[in-house]
């Protein structure tokens, strides 16, 4: 079987076109781990270079903006959900423990004070004033982390190649 026009593919097989007998020339992808004894066969052809040069795959401008995007996303919400040191004690601040915080703050008295449990489980009595700073303090962090995150979301969508959009890190 003829072929012609070899690719490599992000996922490492090689994409091409097959002279088929019946329907002409049609799109393959051939693959060393093929179920199928002609498409292992095809691709050692290939990379025998008996169809020629195989172009070598390059990542779309776009696959890598969405894929380094998704990266500083995903950094973000890990510092941003880190644990926070407030007043000699480090204590969660996932998404539901701010959530959980909220909903405790709403029924809390004012004046009264709470047991909170830090990061090792660990509880610390603290007044409703503490209570609400801890809050403020998690709730505040995400400011300047969220401004950095569009920042670099910017700089993303600006780059014009991949080296660029990979360059933007966290």
């Amino acid at each position: 079987m003829n072929a012609r026009n070899p690719k490599h593919t992000a996922s490492g097989m090689i994409d091409m076109e097959i002279d088929h007998p019946t329907y002409g020339w049609i799109p393959f992808a051939a693959s060393s781990n093929d179920s199928e004894a002609h498409g292992r066969e095809l691709y050692a052809r290939a990379m025998a270079g008996e169809f020629g040069a195989i172009e070598v795959y390059v990542k779309p401008l776009t696959l890598a903006q969405s894929e380094q995007a998704a990266i500083i996303e995903a950094a973000y919400q890990a510092e941003n959900q880190a644990p926070i040191s407030f007043a000699g004690t480090t204590f969660q601040a996932d998404a539901d423990s701010v959530s959980l915080m909220a909903q405790v703050a709403s029924a809390l008295p004012s004046g009264a004070p709470i047991t909170w449990y830090d990061a090792a489980n660990v509880g610390v009595l603290l007044t409703d004033v503490e209570f609400a700073e801890l809050r403020g303090a998690i709730l505040m962090r995400g400011q300047p982390l969220f401004a950095k995150k569009q920042t670099l979301k910017a700089e993303i969508r600006a780059a014009t190649t991949v080296a660029e959009v990979e360059a933007v890190v966290w």
